[in-house]
């Protein structure tokens, strides 16, 4: 494996992560969160595929293994699509502004967002998240990153369900927006 992409992958993901947390500070007030258990329904398998990526050491040796040879071209087209799914995921946020929660809840003069990226995809922040993970998974190359990739998706998607309802019964207009986009994936999801 070529250390480099592997260290430009680290580096995006740290520069995003510190990104990511800064911004949280601009969020507007909490009026309604959802349940704890609903909540640790998609945290417990976005923290497991957290533990496959980050954790090496501690993950069955098996779990290690490569799923494909080696390949410095694989390896840098996986962290130029993460980066590019994390671009995609800064922007969604920028564009959400201070309607972002970490967690699905409701704020003080919540607004529906149908610019930027969201005039096609309802949920871009997780498209680009998901697409990051697929570079991730190719760079890594080993079958942790792609059962980790398989555990974000799960995470995502049940998440996602979730705040479709909560956005249907706050926002009238949701359903036609429901039909007007897609959920992650253009064409297909």
């Amino acid at each position: 494996m070529d250390t480099k992409p592997f260290h430009v992958l680290s580096v995006l993901w740290i520069v995003w992560l510190f990104g990511w947390i800064a911004a949280s500070k601009w969020a507007k007030r909490t009026r309604w969160r959802e349940e704890w258990l609903s909540r640790a329904a998609y945290m417990i398998p976005l923290l497991a595929g957290a533990w496959l990526l980050a954790l090496p050491p501690l993950t069955p040796q098996a779990l290690n293994l490569r799923m494909f040879p080696s390949s410095p071209i694989v390896e840098w087209a996986g962290a130029a699509t993460a980066g590019a799914g994390l671009a995609l995921s800064v922007w969604a946020r920028i564009c959400l502004g201070g309607n972002w929660s970490g967690i699905v809840a409701l704020k003080e003069d919540h607004e529906l967002v149908r610019s930027g990226p969201y005039r096609r995809v309802r949920h871009p922040i997780y498209s680009g998240l998901i697409l990051a993970f697929i570079g991730t998974a190719l760079t890594i190359g080993e079958f942790r990153a792609m059962i980790a990739l398989i555990f974000f998706v799960t995470s995502f998607v049940y998440k996602l369900r979730v705040e479709e309802r909560l956005m249907r019964t706050t926002f009238p207009a949701y359903a036609r927006y429901c039909q007007e986009t897609w959920a992650i994936v253009p064409y297909i999801y």
